[in-house]
């Protein structure tokens, strides 16, 4: 072999082992991880599941959705309730403070067997709790625009408590078989002109909740200047069914498209 070619022969040889060397640098070092689907955390006291939806990236800046959960579930319980969302949102879904059989609730279990103005006080004090993780939640990633609050069962009584008595803290609201008894009504609307929608779905063969009290609310605080829609659902008992579902979505889009 001429000396040039072993020349030829030591430089490609050389060039292997960078190579190789190289390779096995990048191999060992560690990849930046995807935005994660699910992240849980705490906040004003309250424990939560997150998640974004439409394709977003978890450090962008979101409209916020705030999910409040039924008696004896959890944040888990209701995600499916989000799954026909396309559009680009945060949803944040906190946890009742107090254990039931088969999740969390909002209330202690003495809470249904309070007199009306004991009742009142309670909810009223939770409320406060629940706006302030709202308001927490607002600050804690990138939002825009005000937050939007959907709730069933006792979490569509207090999203429905928020709209009404802190109306300038949200977007909407969507409360689901809620209560809003006349122990909770205030005595004038601070909103009018531009009080947020509550958009209220109920079943119209709901026992939990009848729908004669929600149908009372809502006139008296239509009277009040509230911007108050009930729509009732043949057949539905206390639930968020299908169809409610599907009009949520629809109806929470055209809010999130009149806020931009």
């Amino acid at each position: 072999m001429s000396t040039k070619n072993r020349r030829t022969t030591v430089i490609l040889r050389a060039l292997c082992c960078c190579l190789a060397l190289a390779s096995l640098a990048c191999a060992s070092r560690p990849r930046a991880s995807p935005t994660p689907a699910r992240a849980e955390g705490t906040l004003a006291g309250y424990h939560y599941l997150t998640f974004v939806t439409g394709g977003a990236r978890s450090t962008d800046a979101l409209p916020l959705i705030v999910g409040l959960h039924y008696s004896s579930a959890t944040p888990e319980t209701i995600r499916a309730d989000f799954d026909q969302i396309d559009i680009p949102a945060r949803i944040v879904l906190p946890r009742g403070k107090y254990p039931r059989r088969s999740g969390y609730s909002w209330f202690p279990s003495s809470y249904g067997e309070l007199a009306a103005d004991k009742q009142a006080k309670l909810t009223f004090e939770v409320k406060d709790e629940v706006l302030a993780f709202v308001e927490a939640a607002a600050h804690h990633d990138p939002t825009t625009g005000k937050p939007v609050l959907v709730g069933t069962s006792y979490g569509g009584d207090l999203s429905y408590l928020i709209a009404i008595h802190h109306p300038d803290r949200v977007a909407a609201v969507f409360p689901i078989a809620a209560r809003f008894p006349a122990e909770w009504l205030p005595a004038t609307s601070t909103c009018r002109p531009s009080c947020p929608l509550v958009y209220a779905m109920h079943g119209e063969k709901d026992a939990v909740v009848p729908i004669d009290g929600a149908r009372r609310a809502a006139q008296q605080l239509t009277e009040l200047g509230h911007r108050v829609e009930l729509h009732e659902y043949a057949g539905i008992a206390h639930d968020f069914s299908a169809q409610m579902k599907s009009d949520f979505t629809a109806q929470l889009r055209a809010v999130l498209s009149a806020a931009r």
